[in-house]
């Protein structure tokens, strides 16, 4: 039996060679997407911590010289070649702030 091409198995293969590379462009594309929303979302989580921490740091230079050096360790204190200020060096959740005290 000789087999030949008629119109109706063309537009089977042909559907087929469309469907093929759709198929995988819409599988990377889904995961393309779920990359970006995973970036996003740890972005926007490393955000917040920063506001957090830059929210409790305001507080802690709120605080009153004697109440600062109750409650947190000075790494390294520098005075100013002036004497008009002390800068103090303090570790606050692993990152390294600078407090100055006016000594005037």
């Amino acid at each position: 039996m000789l087999y030949y091409w008629d119109g109706y198995n063309l537009k089977v293969v042909l559907t087929f060679v469309i469907m093929i590379p759709t198929l995988i462009f819409s599988v990377l594309s889904y995961q393309y997407t779920y990359q970006i929303l995973e970036y996003r979302n740890l972005k926007e989580k490393e955000i917040t911590e920063a506001f957090e921490l830059m929210n409790d740091v305001e507080e802690i230079f709120a605080l009153t010289p004697q109440e600062f050096f109750n409650g947190y360790e000075i790494k390294h204190s520098i005075s100013t070649t002036t004497k008009e200020a002390t800068i103090h060096v303090f570790e606050y959740e692993g990152y390294d702030f600078v407090y100055i005290e006016n000594t005037e």
